[in-house]
């Protein structure tokens, strides 16, 4: 509550409210801060089957030395192994923390600390690149983007994954591509053409994660822009660099180096700047060094971005805007009698079911355009009623359609399978996965099946439309 003296559980749809923020970084000094209180099945979508529906410190992040003094941790992590007493005038014992939690009897068994793997801290520039942007994706990623946890994209980011096995470097990316050429989910040795580099550095469409901060993890994109960016090339050779950055059309390249020469003429800075926002990857390329150059040239990129005619550009720079110059946008707490009050035009409604930035049509069809992974929406209108269609989208889980229940399948070799149930014999169950394909499992070799209690397709899809953008969308859905 508002006088901080008592906590009550927020209604079964979330709640949102603002906080403002003085923030040095920010433009003015002050930055509006939204905090969203979960819905239910928002919980659901990170609180999953594969952790039992909790979330918390694993055992390789717990694998560390930790410095203790009477009892209590006084410090972070240190060397893992150590076990030494330091002689100061306040006695200090330094010991791994999993091997002192054993002693305490939160485990069954003795602990070894060297038989289990062991998380690197991200911000430790001496480990070595691959190990600090496995820990930084495992524990940012890997709660929902792990084999059968139900991810809507394929790639695995969990610590045990192989590289090799991540479906991920190399891999075209299924839910979108930004605009990027050349785009993979991970581009090697180009991080300008990967859309995990684009998901974490948008505040807008597209944004990873889905669910949570809207704030950029700076170091966390330094760090993957640099993990890319030494990877060999999916060619197997290293991409050739240009100024520093990686497989940026060497034009592109040199239009980023003179840019951030000082002294350059206002007008060719400008032109340089326009230039370079003309693709997605040159954008991807200048937001990373935006923030560095000061408070006059953030200005002067931002400005020049912010009436870019493509979401994916804008998106990318909306961050280095005051929060007055930004547009509204619904964000997660979405009232529906907005939507429903405002005239929508059906024909700009196709044109965002089919933008890539909405997501829908990588999952629906209409008029045979589309994916066939969801429901088919060429004739919804004759069974739901428009503020039917908005509810279903803000709330897809309330209801869901028998045949698009998800399950989660695990077979006997303890592996995990999650998609709809298509077909089911006495012989074999046919799952259709997030990329809508078949997967045939002979019944002898599975273990368990079980429904999932949210929809597969996501909450909060609107949160980065205007209000007009939604009603357009659903004036064309209502118009099928």
């Amino acid at each position: 509550n508002s006088s901080g003296t008592d906590a009550e559980l927020v209604e079964p749809d979330g709640a949102e409210v603002i906080f403002t923020i003085r923030d040095q970084n920010a433009p003015g000094g002050i930055r509006q801060q939204p905090w969203r209180f979960h819905s239910r099945t928002e919980c659901l979508r990170c609180h999953n089957p594969w952790v039992n529906y909790a979330l918390g410190f694993t055992a390789p992040q717990l694998n560390r030395g930790v410095e203790y003094r009477n009892n209590r941790p006084v410090s972070g992590a240190i060397s893992p192994d150590s076990a030494v007493e330091n002689r100061q005038t306040e006695p200090t014992v330094s010991d791994n923390q999993l091997r002192v939690f054993s002693h305490l009897g939160f485990f069954d068994q003795a602990h070894d600390a060297r038989v289990r793997p062991r998380f690197v801290n991200p911000s430790d520039t001496g480990a070595e690149i691959s190990e600090r942007a496995r820990s930084w994706l495992h524990v940012n990623c890997a709660h929902c983007h792990r084999e059968g946890a139900g991810g809507a994209v394929v790639s695995h980011f969990d610590y045990d994954t192989p590289s090799a096995k991540m479906q991920a470097i190399g891999q075209v990316p299924s839910q979108g591509d930004f605009g990027l050429r050349g785009a993979h989910v991970v581009t090697g040795g180009d991080p300008y053409s990967s859309t995990l580099l684009y998901r974490i550095s948008t505040s807008g469409q597209g944004r990873m994660p889905r669910i949570g901060s809207r704030l950029i993890d700076e170091a966390g994109v330094q760090l993957m822009r640099d993990w890319i960016k030494q990877m060999p090339s999916t060619s197997g050779e290293k991409v050739p660099q240009h100024a520093g950055w990686a497989d940026l059309r060497k034009e592109d390249a040199d239009r980023l180096t003179e840019l951030l020469k000082f002294g350059s003429a206002e007008d060719r800075q400008t032109e340089l700047i326009d230039r370079l926002l003309e693709t997605s990857n040159g954008a991807l390329a200048l937001q990373s060094e935006t923030g560095k150059q000061g408070q006059a040239f953030m200005q002067l990129v931002s400005e020049r971005a912010r009436s870019h005619s493509s979401f994916q550009v804008r998106d990318l720079f909306e961050r280095f805007l005051p929060p007055e110059q930004r547009v509204r946008k619904l964000g997660s707490d979405v009232r529906p009698e907005m939507i429903l009050g405002l005239q929508g035009d059906a024909a700009r409604g196709r044109t965002l079911f089919f933008q890539e930035g909405t997501q829908c049509s990588r999952c629906h069809r209409v008029g045979g355009q589309g994916v066939d992974l969801g429901p088919d929406l060429s004739a919804i209108s004759k069974k739901l009623q428009p503020g039917q269609i908005l509810e279903s989208i803000l709330f897809p889980s309330r209801v869901i359609d028998p045949g698009f229940v998800a399950y989660q399948v695990e077979t006997k070799d303890d592996l995990s399978y999650s998609g709809f149930v298509i077909r089911r014999t006495d012989r074999e169950i046919v799952l259709k996965d997030a990329n809508a394909k078949e997967i045939r499992l002979p019944v002898d070799e599975v273990r368990s099946i079980q429904s999932q209690p949210v929809s597969v397709m996501p909450e909060l899809l609107l949160q980065d439309l205007t209000a007009q953008d939604a009603a357009d969308l659903l004036a064309f859905l209502s118009s099928q």
